[in-house]
């Protein structure tokens, strides 16, 4: 297995000579040459036939191929202020760089902490008017020209603290205990211990770094029977069609809210322990939840409207995605069906998802994996359904993602069913 290759050495034209001369019978020994390179790194793998010796094909390749080269330096440099240059060694050069970067690091540490402190004493600031928000907006609108000196006096900010807040809006001040979710583009805001439920269809991320709120996400295909299917005006048929939408959020003010947030709770808690049969259970739950949604009359209607392009021509990739798990999708492939150019699909992909499309159809494969070793499929048949067809490099992405490789998964199914 590759890691690494040398300076200036083309990677791919380095596999291609290595294929060469294999076809030409100029390297023997080799039985296959793969590219498994990713985002974590390189990694070329070199399989040998049983008869070979490592050792001497390593050699040959190493004689034969750009897997050990040769190539030129100019190390004159100016040093210490010097007036002249110089011709360094490799351990004056190396030394030189040495204390460079640790220079560069020491500045860019002592300008960030600097930064750091100077953003956390305007926090501070920030946090005592969120305690204080009703008190500090009647100061800000009782003032004409002193709101900065008034604040300062009650609270025992300093200038700094007293300039950042009255240079907010006023909506700005009265979303500070709020966080935000975006949906389709556009950001709501939301409070503390509100539920949230999305339908999985719509495009959504939230901005919170801590969970302020439970957001739910609804996959409503799962759902919805052949019989109810049929039925267009059930109210599951018109969520799931978008005619009818979730509230952007149910606080504690609501009546129905300890009713939903029981069922909440227990659909939270059945995903995240996975028990023997929780598949049904969770099924069941959803169905009270939104039952309760519908009953108090939560659902908001709406009526048809035409989507953002860029918010249409995500969803339809990711539609496409699902459809196509099983084909090797290329960055060009995908942003000609979203007809945009690659480096706009990759924008506006990662702008609606908070990811790039190959970061998020890497999640979509490994999620419908763990469903098909869940269905009992082979680890074979589930490389070849999602897509990954190199046994090894599926092996390695699941265990990234999920801490052990396939088969452990599917025997830790079978024995918490036991």
């Amino acid at each position: 297995i590759v890691t690494e290759i040398p300076y200036q050495v083309n990677k791919r034209m380095l596999i291609k000579n290595m294929a060469d001369q294999v076809e030409d019978k100029r390297l023997e020994g080799i039985s296959d040459i793969r590219d498994e390179s990713d985002r974590n790194g390189m990694r070329i793998v070199i399989e040998l036939k049983r008869d070979a010796n490592p050792q001497v094909v390593l050699n040959r390749l190493i004689a034969q191929t750009q897997l050990q080269t040769t190539f030129a330096i100019n190390m004159l440099a100016l040093v210490h202020d010097q007036k002249q240059p110089k011709i360094l060694s490799l351990r004056e050069i190396l030394d030189e760089y040495i204390a460079f970067q640790e220079q560069v690091i020491t500045r860019r540490t002592i300008y960030d902490r600097r930064k750091a402190q100077e953003r956390a004493h305007l926090l501070e600031g920030l946090l005592i008017a969120q305690d204080n928000i009703d008190e500090v907006i009647k100061i800000i609108r009782s003032s004409y020209d002193n709101a900065k000196d008034r604040l300062m006096e009650r609270f025992s900010l300093d200038e700094v603290q007293a300039q950042a807040i009255c240079d907010m809006r006023l909506i700005a001040l009265q979303g500070l205990n709020r966080e935000k979710l975006e949906l389709e583009g556009q950001l709501h805001p939301y409070g503390p211990q509100e539920l949230l439920c999305v339908n999985q269809g719509v495009l959504h991320r939230t901005w919170a770094p801590i969970p302020l709120a439970d957001l739910l996400v609804v996959d409503l295909d799962s759902l919805l029977s052949p019989l109810l299917r049929q039925d267009g005006g059930s109210f599951l048929t018109r969520l799931a069609e978008g005619s009818l939408v979730f509230p952007l959020g149910v606080g504690r003010d609501t009546p129905a809210y300890g009713e939903l947030a029981a069922s909440f709770r227990a659909c939270v808690g059945l995903v995240r322990e996975k028990p023997p049969g929780w598949e049904l259970p969770v099924q069941l739950e959803l169905l009270k939840l939104l039952e309760t949604y519908h009953s108090h009359g939560l659902l908001v209607e709406r009526g048809p409207r035409a989507s953002e392009p860029h918010t249409q021509a995500v969803k339809e990739s990711i539609a496409y995605m699902r459809r196509n798990l099983d084909q090797e999708l290329s960055l060009e492939r995908l942003a000609n069906q979203a007809a945009l150019s690659p480096s706009h699909y990759i924008r506006v992909f990662r702008r609606y998802t908070g990811q790039t499309p190959f970061a998020f159809l890497s999640d979509l494969r490994l999620r419908e994996a763990a469903h098909c070793l869940e269905q009992g499929m082979t680890v074979s048949e589930t490389a070849l359904h999602v897509g990954l067809g190199n046994l090894s490099y599926f092996i390695r992405l699941f265990r990234q993602r999920y801490g052990q490789t396939p088969k452990q998964y599917q025997l830790g199914l079978t024995s918490r069913k036991k």
